[in-house]
């Protein structure tokens, strides 16, 4: 199915005993933080720190020349991950999302896939598995607001002069219709992700989201027809195109098979040169404001092995206690 070196080998380590230890020990660290029960604003911070912790999720095969990393950061401040765009005669306010979720795949030193998607969470009301999502977009709603971004992903700028710095991103295609996502948290310590236009479908016809509803459209959802490669991808395969995780176990275990988000680089030639500049923003902003609290983060994503000259820079950390955009972020590496 895939001919490709990277492709072929990638194929090979995701049978691994490597992949299987990151895949479970991530899996396992987000479902511990998200049973923490904290409020919306403490989640995602949450989220990162249970990442980071030691011992690091590192994980190799030297016979297959296989490395795995998974490491986390934090913006703090909700205002830096504002966006507005028009709708109608108006203009809408709206975050980008809660987590950017992404994974880069290297092959003999170059970069030959990369995925990426800004999930949003939502937690269920009380001990009910059911979620509040207005969609009614002509009202000034933050969720409705939210939705139609994620869904859509309109010609968009960023409001503030922070994370997005007033840039213009007009033509962002959202191909595998994932670039936006949801989260959606249910007791005791669990969560059901699904794409943002299938989320929506889900919601446009009732008033509250329910996990009768989302299973109605796990068959749909799941299934993996890959506009990478115009064929249909068996969902335990890799380089697949999934909007629906029914827990952390199956989102982790997808979103490392590289079946979970937008393609925004591939070795195929199918790239999204302008959703890799909108996911490029929010690195380079972590790089310019916390280089020394992530300066292990930054050189994994880029490649860059050896010291960073920081010494001479303070990081500048947001407002902290009001939520933020975190980040979730794996490099694999593959050698012959």
């Amino acid at each position: 199915m895939f001919t490709s070196p990277a492709a072929v080998l990638f194929g090979q380590s995701v049978q691994s005993r490597a992949f299987a230890q990151l895949s479970k020990e991530l899996a396992i660290r987000v479902e511990r933080a998200i049973s923490r029960d904290l409020r919306e604003n403490q989640l995602v911070e949450g989220i990162v720190n249970e990442i980071n912790r030691t011992p690091l999720l590192q994980f190799r095969d030297n016979d297959l020349g296989l490395s795995m990393e998974t490491r986390s950061a934090f913006i703090h401040g909700n205002h830096h991950r504002q966006v507005e765009y028009k709708y109608l005669n108006g203009t809408r306010n709206a975050e980008m999302g809660d987590l950017l979720l992404n994974i880069l795949v290297y092959f003999e030193g170059q970069r030959c896939f990369e995925k990426a998607t800004f999930v949003q969470f939502k937690k269920s009301k009380g001990d009910e598995w059911k979620w509040a999502l207005p969609t009614d977009h002509a009202v000034d709603a933050t969720d409705a607001n939210q939705l139609y971004l994620l869904s859509r992903f309109p010609p968009l700028r960023g409001r503030t002069d922070a994370l997005f710095q007033r840039r213009n991103f007009l033509f962002v295609p959202n191909h595998s219709e994932c670039l936006g996502s949801y989260g959606l948290i249910h007791k005791p310590g669990d969560l059901i992700f699904i794409s943002a236009p299938r989320l929506e479908a889900c919601a446009s016809s009732q008033d509250a989201t329910t996990l009768h509803s989302m299973r109605h459209l796990k068959t749909n959802a799941a299934t993996s027809w890959s506009y990478m490669f115009g064929k249909t991808i068996p969902e335990g395969s890799i380089l697949g195109n999934i909007q629906y995780a029914q827990n952390a176990y199956d989102l982790i275990d997808k979103y490392l098979r590289l079946s979970i988000g937008e393609s925004v680089v591939s070795d195929n030639g199918l790239n999204n040169p302008a959703a890799s500049n909108l996911v490029e923003h929010v690195f380079s902003y972590l790089a310019e404001k916390q280089p020394k609290q992530y300066a292990e983060l930054l050189k994994m994503r880029h490649g860059q092995r050896r010291n960073m000259n920081i010494s001479n820079i303070e990081d500048t950390v947001g407002e902290t206690g009001k939520g933020g955009l975190g980040i979730l972020t794996t490099r694999i590496d593959l050698s012959r």
